[in-house]
């Protein structure tokens, strides 16, 4: 009976952004998480689609438009910047912490026979992680 055993380690690698043309900084991102409402990379935020209308988040991010364009590359802006639904902010939300490690998770939640989403930010775990498998060959 012959065993090999393989252990590969996978490396995040350094790899041209598709999205953005100049990355945002950190503080741009908690800039554009207080206009959603959370503070800075608070990961026990809860927050949904009635709270982002309640909280005029589509007029505040129509203010900032300008800064939101110079990180973009021209033929993304052209798609996530026009136009913004509550949808499109979410989703330009997620792009901008991904850059950070974090993530904008959905669940779905009922209420009264209502159904509705749930937006929570949490943090990616590390990309770097070490797998172990034996191989039997008998």
């Amino acid at each position: 009976m012959s065993y090999i055993f393989i252990m590969v380690i996978i490396k995040e690698k350094k790899k041209k952004n598709q999205l953005f043309k100049k990355i945002p900084s950190e503080d741009f991102v908690i800039k554009l998480l207080n206009i959603y409402g959370i503070n800075g990379f608070d990961i026990n935020y809860i927050f949904t689609k009635d709270s982002l209308i309640l909280n005029n988040t589509l007029s505040k991010i129509n203010e900032i438009i300008n800064e939101l364009e110079d990180f973009y590359l021209p033929c993304k802006k052209k798609i996530y910047l026009k136009n913004i639904t509550i949808k499109r902010a979410i989703t330009i939300l997620r792009q901008f912490v991904k850059v950070y490690n974090y993530n904008i998770e959905s669940s779905e939640k009922f209420n009264n026979y209502k159904k509705y989403l749930e937006y929570k930010l949490s943090n990616i775990e590390d990309i770097k992680k070490e797998y172990s498998f034996v191989i039997d060959f008998s």
